[in-house]
């Protein structure tokens, strides 16, 4: 497979067979983590763990994205829920500092 960045006839069919691509994208440089699902929905980790995991990996920002009320398999969020979870961000951001961007999406 050829990423389609690489695609530019300048011997990438070539590298490929001699398994010699570049990486696009190496890990750090990964910054953020902008869909991630918490103990609020369907997640595994509450905010707080999940603004620590993210700190740990070196992320920058964070976005917290649980599942609206529209999706009540999934422990969606109603719109009470949503607001009280607002308010716990706001208090793991204050935890946080500058170490780390938590958004609520």
């Amino acid at each position: 497979y050829i990423p389609p960045e690489l695609r530019e006839d300048r011997g990438e069919i070539e590298a490929a067979q001699a398994n010699a691509l570049p990486n696009l994208i190496e890990i750090s440089h990964i910054r953020a983590d902008l869909h991630m699902h918490t103990t609020w929905s369907d997640g595994r980790l509450s905010v707080r763990e999940m603004a620590w995991q993210a700190r740990e990996r070196g992320l920058q920002y964070i976005a917290i994205t649980d599942h609206s009320q529209s999706l009540g398999v999934a422990n969606g969020l109603s719109l009470e829920r949503l607001l009280a979870q607002r308010e716990e961000i706001a208090r793991v951001q204050a935890e946080f500092g500058d170490s780390l961007r938590i958004y609520h999406g």
